[in-house]
């Protein structure tokens, strides 16, 4: 087989893995705020209360030996934080953050997360809710090789549309903090080396961001944590964002504890 007729083969298998990934992916989203999940029964509710927490374990019940690592002294995990001060981070701090958090190392390769294949295909999103002397509200894609924040929208403060959108499940206090993370996956970028499989990575990538992300905020003192309540299309759609090509999969809130 000649390349002309690998290349035409190669283009049909990528049209219709993306048409395969797309239709699974929009089954994962809400739509709008009354799309939530039914009503669970009380069997489902029992269910839930047993296996979640600090009450759910998986391990196995038969086992051929056990180990015992003993009491640890001390494991001093932090929880998610959700309650911020109304104060800003300095120009200065956001850079030390997003730079350790997602920023390549000096030969742009290597990131504080690894990746499928080195592709990287999850871009992070920054919202800035609130005006500050050094940076004005407004949404901004972080540039992990140049170091830069790209600005993609003004004015979001009163941006009625994209204040819903992240309030899927509120009807008030919509804001928890004056900054958020969002995590938008290319996915056209995350199937083009690994077929449907890269859809897979690119999810794995954003949880390693967003752990990557939170190692950081505890480094430097602000408080963070993770949240799927959103509208997904809207939230997409308002942050200037193409809701086929480049969908937020996750925000990660944040800010000054």
């Amino acid at each position: 087989m000649n390349d002309k007729w690998k290349n035409i083969n190669q283009n049909n298998r990528n049209i219709i893995t993306g048409k395969t990934l797309r239709k699974f992916h929009n089954k994962t989203v809400w739509i709008n705020r009354d799309n939530l999940m039914g009503n669970l029964s009380n069997s489902e509710i029992n269910w839930v209360k047993e296996n979640s927490g600090s009450n759910s374990s998986y391990l196995p019940s038969i086992y051929s030996k056990k180990v015992p690592f003993g009491q640890p002294k001390s494991i001093s995990n932090r929880g998610s934080i959700r309650e911020y001060k109304d104060e800003y981070i300095n120009l200065d701090k956001l850079k030390q953050l997003l730079n350790t958090a997602f920023g390549s190392n000096e030969m742009n390769y290597s990131r504080r997360y690894p990746s499928a294949g080195g592709l990287f295909t999850v871009i992070p999103i920054m919202y800035v809710f609130r005006d500050s002397k050094e940076l004005n509200n407004g949404i901004y894609v972080y540039d992990a090789n140049k170091y830069d924040l790209l600005k993609i929208k003004s004015a979001i403060c009163q941006d009625k549309d994209l204040l819903d959108a992240f309030g899927a499940m509120k009807k008030e206090d919509i804001l928890t903090s004056r900054y958020a993370i969002g995590y938008a996956v290319n996915f056209d970028g995350s199937i083009a080396k690994y077929g449907l499989r890269g859809y897979r990575h690119s999810l794995i990538e954003v949880g390693l961001m967003a752990q990557a992300f939170r190692e950081t905020c505890i480094e430097l003192g602000i408080g963070e944590y993770c949240y799927s309540a959103f509208d997904d299309i809207e939230l997409t759609y308002a942050s200037n964002l193409s809701v086929r090509d480049m969908p937020i999969c996750l925000i990660q809130w944040f800010g000054v504890i």
